[in-house]
């Protein structure tokens, strides 16, 4: 509720007469500085008990001063028009105020009032040029100066000494989640985005499977990483991987096949887009990891012109071993200069094979020595070695025929099922039986497969003789 206001009566100026009901007021010309003539004033004017205000009238409405009145009830000077103050406002030693004392925003005096003055003024952002501790709608910039060169210095404490003080960022409703900390420890700064425990200079959590930990980008030349370290030691820069299962809160150990370190690179489509990676490197563990002990290994991985899928071009091992690629072989300016055995098969038959007389007939194999690429199966296309890598390949048959004098005996090499015969070995029958073999070097294509076939004119069906690995069928690369 507004205070009690106390209504003193004026002092009535010598060309002012009393009457029996109130006060009449006849302002004189010299008493207003408002150039209003004496025949305009109007008469007089009575102020009774029943009163709410004292009014003073002037006319005509040219005139600078039109109405005045004095509310009795709240003793306050109401303006009611104006018309005349406002143009020119003679009299700028006066500040005027509304009603309520709220500050005034129109006028020769907009802006001037003291801010103590006016209590309901006090919430007022009428000074956007100072910033709002408890924040502004729509949102504040802070600018720390006007020229060049000028700094904005954001300073945690006024306190001296060493603390841990902090200055940090917040986002989210009401300054929820806090995104960016700078500290400092080992007298110098650090830098913790989604942490706020940063343990090196710069300390990054990534908080989503979605994101990216770090992105670089920049046009040009300008998102080169450089790293620079100056030690008395033969080191220089180190990428440090750490791999764990579990959770942040709760890691735990590594697995065989974890990679704690990968370099991966991706190729943009046409469309602007990422495409799969192209080529990466990455560090495994080659078994469980324990407290003492973690096999480890080198992996190099590519892609083949036009193709998306990632395969195997060169692994090293923790026992100094290296393993060929998808492909077998190991590269260097487009010609073989190393060779793995991996890409040979040798392959026999386990029971005896009976061969119809005058009639080529494959020999069916169901046992491997060795298969080091998947160039043989025994239960689809037993009689087949199927070629996976294209190059140049060293293929022997063995084959020992039952006792028979009469007739011949062949083994050959086909391709592809056809007639052909690539290596050829043929020889006379022998009554105590006939041992046979054929090899050879033969040009073969991925996807190609090879069979050994024999023949026999005995005169009737006659047995090839399975003893130990003696009925075989190899093919070993030596390349391209």
């Amino acid at each position: 509720m507004a205070p009690k206001q106390q209504f003193k009566t004026p002092k009535v100026p010598t060309n002012t007469a009393v009457a029996a009901s109130g006060i009449s007021l006849f302002p004189a010309v010299e008493d207003h500085d408002h150039g209003v003539s004496a025949s305009s004033l109007p008469g007089a004017a009575a102020v009774t008990a029943a009163s709410t205000k004292i009014t003073l009238a002037g006319s005509p409405s040219t005139a600078a001063l039109t109405a005045f009145s004095i509310d009795v009830a709240e003793a306050n000077l109401t303006h009611n028009n104006l018309g005349g103050l406002t143009t020119g406002d003679p009299h700028t030693q006066y500040r005027l105020e509304a009603a309520d004392h709220s500050h005034q925003s129109t006028g020769l005096q907009a802006g001037q009032l003291d801010h103590g003055l006016a209590l309901t003024g006090l919430t007022d952002d009428d000074h956007t040029q100072y910033a709002l501790l408890a924040g502004r709608s729509g949102g504040q910039t802070l600018i720390g100066g006007t020229a060049a060169g000028d700094d904005l210095i954001l300073r945690a404490t006024s306190g001296v000494g060493v603390g841990s003080e902090a200055i940090i960022f917040q986002l989210g409703s009401n300054g929820a989640n806090e995104v960016l900390r700078a500290t400092r420890a080992n007298s110098q700064g650090q830098i913790g985005i989604n942490t706020v425990t940063p343990v090196s200079p710069l300390h990054i959590l990534n908080l989503s499977d979605a994101a990216n930990a770090f992105t670089l980008q920049g046009d040009g030349v300008n998102a080169n990483l450089k790293f620079d370290r100056y030690s008395a030691d033969v080191s220089g820069a180190i990428f440090v991987g750490r791999k764990a299962r579990g959770t942040l809160a709760s890691p735990s150990q590594s697995l065989s096949g974890d990679s704690p370190l990968s370099f991966i690179s991706y190729g943009t489509n046409n469309a602007g887009g990422e495409v799969p990676s192209l080529a990466a490197f990455s560090s495994l563990f080659t078994e469980n990891t324990t407290t003492t002990a973690g096999g480890s290994a080198w992996e190099f991985l590519v892609v083949a012109n036009g193709g998306l899928v990632q395969k195997r071009s060169l692994y090293l091992d923790q026992d100094a071993s290296i393993q060929h690629h998808a492909d077998g072989i190991f590269k260097m300016a487009g010609q073989n200069r190393f060779r793995h055995q991996e890409n040979c098969v040798a392959t026999y038959r386990t029971t005896n094979q009976s061969i119809n007389d005058s009639t080529f007939t494959a020999i069916s194999l169901d046992a491997e020595d060795f298969d080091t690429d998947g160039m043989h199966e025994a239960v689809t296309n037993p009689t087949r070695i199927t070629i996976n890598l294209t190059g140049k390949y060293f293929v022997t048959a063995t084959a020992f025929w039952g006792g028979s004098a009469t007739g011949l005996r062949f083994l050959v090499i086909r391709k592809n099922g056809g007639a052909t015969d690539l290596l050829t070995a043929g020889m006379g029958g022998n009554a105590s039986g006939v041992p046979q073999n054929v090899n050879g070097l033969l040009n073969l294509a991925s996807g190609d497969y090879i069979e050994a076939f024999v023949w026999q004119n005995s005169g009737g069906a006659l047995n090839l003789v399975a003893s130990g690995t003696s009925l075989n069928f190899h093919a070993n690369y030596i390349g391209e």
